[in-house]
């Protein structure tokens, strides 16, 4: 097992490895995931290989798994995106890639987990979020946490040619 980076009362996150790889690409694939990103074009290995190599090896993306402890089951990921080590910033990011890993209250506790990483762990001042507009649940959730709604973009077009509106949110430390 990958060393734990931080963790809640049921979830546990660890950086990605290359080992993940399949099992990121499957998860990505799945319509039910696919449906809440901006990016909705088939996912590939060679994709992923790249995006760990381009994003994650040169320090612009710190990504982690996101495993249920019970049973030491990965079931999603999440990420800190576009890090901006000047502006001490980044840009959160999640999925559930497992099915029966949603809707049963882990979004908030893999945020707690990841912004534990993301404020103490890289002494970011500011984390970033989007979300498109009816995914009302995640909404909720960042602002739970202390998230403030900055602005809503209208008709942003997906790579599958659909329009969403997006949410971009952002927290800011104290």
């Amino acid at each position: 097992m990958n060393e734990i980076v931080a963790e809640t009362n049921r979830i546990y996150i660890r950086k990605i490895t290359e080992d993940d790889t399949d099992l990121i690409v499957d998860w990505r694939n799945r319509e039910d995931v696919r449906d809440h990103f901006f990016f909705r074009e088939k996912f590939t290995r060679q994709m992923h290989e790249k995006w760990l190599k381009d994003k994650i090896g040169t320090g612009q993306v710190v990504q982690f798994i996101v495993c249920l402890k019970e049973g030491d089951r990965p079931v999603g990921s999440s990420y800190l995106r576009d890090i901006d080590k000047e502006n001490m910033s980044a840009e959160y990011g999640i999925f559930i890639g497992e099915a029966d890993a949603r809707g049963i209250g882990l979004g908030s506790e893999i945020l707690k987990a990841t912004m534990e990483y993301a404020l103490n762990g890289m002494s970011l001042k500011t984390v970033k979020a989007r979300a498109i507009s009816d995914n009302l649940a995640s909404i909720r959730i960042f602002e739970k946490y202390g998230f403030k709604i900055d602005e809503t973009i209208h008709n942003v077009t997906c790579s599958d040619a659909s329009m969403v509106d997006m949410v971009m949110m952002s927290y800011k430390a104290d």
